[in-house]
């Protein structure tokens, strides 16, 4: 049975997604998620976990971000271009990493399908008021109110 997975990328105009080396996991592969809308936030990778968490709920399953500091989310998504890869999940496995919503494959894989996104931070909250994503930004004050 074949299956779709999704990468995202801030480079468009792919035809092939080639392997990455990873300085998380010393290994080159292709990452990709099992949905789109998890692959999202990955369509902006500046400043990666230092900037946003990004993460899935585990009681409700939903896809969120996380801002870590006030504007870094700005930082990392506001006027920044990507797409979002449709891509054959044939030679992805699961269980290599951590993160469960993770695949990877060892080899370089053709792209299916492209999603071009212009404004990533316009998408990403475009999903969140279609109650896809959730967001959660810090005030610039930095307190958070309950």
């Amino acid at each position: 049975m074949s299956f779709k997975v999704f990468h995202s990328s801030p480079v468009q105009g792919l035809s092939v997604i080639e392997p990455r080396f990873s300085l998380t996991h010393k290994r080159l592969w292709v990452y990709a998620t099992k949905s789109p809308i998890m692959s999202a936030p990955f369509l902006s990778n500046l400043g990666g976990d230092l900037t946003c968490y990004v993460g899935k709920e585990i009681v409700e399953n939903r896809s969120f971000i996380l801002e870590r500091n006030p504007g870094l989310f700005d930082q990392r998504y506001l006027n920044k271009k990507g797409s979002i890869y449709m891509l054959p999940g044939d030679t992805f496995i699961e269980n290599q990493t951590s993160w469960k919503e993770e695949l990877v494959s060892e080899v370089a894989v053709p792209v299916l399908d492209e999603f071009k996104i212009d404004n990533v931070k316009d998408f990403l909250f475009w999903l969140k008021e279609l109650n896809l994503l959730d967001i959660y930004l810090i005030p610039e004050d930095g307190l958070l109110y309950g």
